[in-house]
């Protein structure tokens, strides 16, 4: 519902007067959102974690709330979210892989309401990514300490027979994982240190 209202003066005796026109206009409102999935950087194996990426749009006229992206693998990566026209919000976040192959399906849904009408609209987006399927995976615990000088130790057991690559990243968004050293195992305790100077480093051990 609008109201326009009108003020004038009488320039003769100076007497004021005041007009008003109401109508009901009818909203065109057409709300619509966008997501999409980017597959992980790097190389995928099954049983290892891996990271990914993807964004999340309002495609349409109206502004849209209590939006809620859900990845197949990893879950709830955004909620809560208000969007504009027009505005985009990127996300990120991991899973392990359970399945394996040169086509891999994985997929993500995003859900909004238009803030005035509380029309619901959804998008899914399906992308297919590479999964290796490593036929000799060998689980890895890795534990992590803080040493001196700022760095860190790490240590994980081996088994005779395996190498294990030690990489690392700065950052998961984007990420970058970079190879600290290929370790020999031997049976033993793994103690490998690490002099850092980030405030944060991620690790993982690739078992060969």
């Amino acid at each position: 519902m609008d109201t326009l209202t009108a003020r004038g003066n009488d320039i003769c005796v100076g007497s004021n007067v005041v007009a008003t026109a109401t109508a009901a206009c009818t909203r065109s409102s057409t709300p619509k959102i966008t997501v999409s999935r980017e597959c992980p950087a790097g190389d995928v194996v099954l049983g290892q974690l891996v990271f990914f990426s993807g964004a999340v749009s309002n495609s349409g006229n109206a502004t849209l709330n209590n939006i809620v992206v859900t990845d197949d693998q990893a879950g709830v990566v955004l909620d809560n979210l208000v969007l504009a026209p027009s505005e985009a919000v990127g996300f990120f976040g991991f899973y392990i892989p359970t399945n394996c192959g040169p086509s891999v399906a994985s997929g993500v849904t995003a859900v909004g309401a238009d803030v005035c009408t509380g029309i619901v609209v959804s998008n899914r987006f399906l992308t297919a990514c590479v999964v290796g399927c490593q036929q000799d995976a060998h689980p890895v615990t890795l534990f992590a300490a803080l040493g001196e000088n700022g760095g860190f130790r790490l240590s994980f057991a081996t088994e005779a027979g395996h190498n294990y690559k030690i990489e690392f990243t700065d950052s998961l968004l984007p990420t970058n994982w970079q190879t600290l050293l290929v370790y020999p195992g031997n049976g033993s305790l793994a103690i490998i240190p690490d002099v850092i100077t980030n405030a944060q480093r991620f690790y993982r051990v690739l078992s060969q």
